[in-house]
């Protein structure tokens, strides 16, 4: 008898033991899935950035290439 109630006291424990795995498995791979999730709008959040910052950046070069532009022609003025 008492290795009987041994035997279905461990039976019982597996079993407790692969319910606990299997909600653990679940909340890992929920988990695993909204990281997933905010990494891809983090991602495209990155790409809207840059391409933002690109084009700020190519304005201020052609403002600046015009600046230049307009210097060397008064400065060619000036000295003809």
């Amino acid at each position: 008898a008492s290795i009987q109630s041994l035997r279905q006291e461990t039976q019982a424990n597996i079993e407790k033991t692969n319910a606990n795995i299997e909600s653990l498995r679940q909340e890992t791979q929920a988990s695993i899935q909204s990281l997933r999730q905010e990494t891809k709008l983090n991602i495209a959040d990155l790409k809207t950035y840059i391409e933002k910052s690109k084009a700020d950046l190519l304005k201020w070069m052609f403002i600046a290439l015009a600046a230049q532009g307009s210097l060397v022609v008064t400065l060619i003025k000036l000295l003809l």
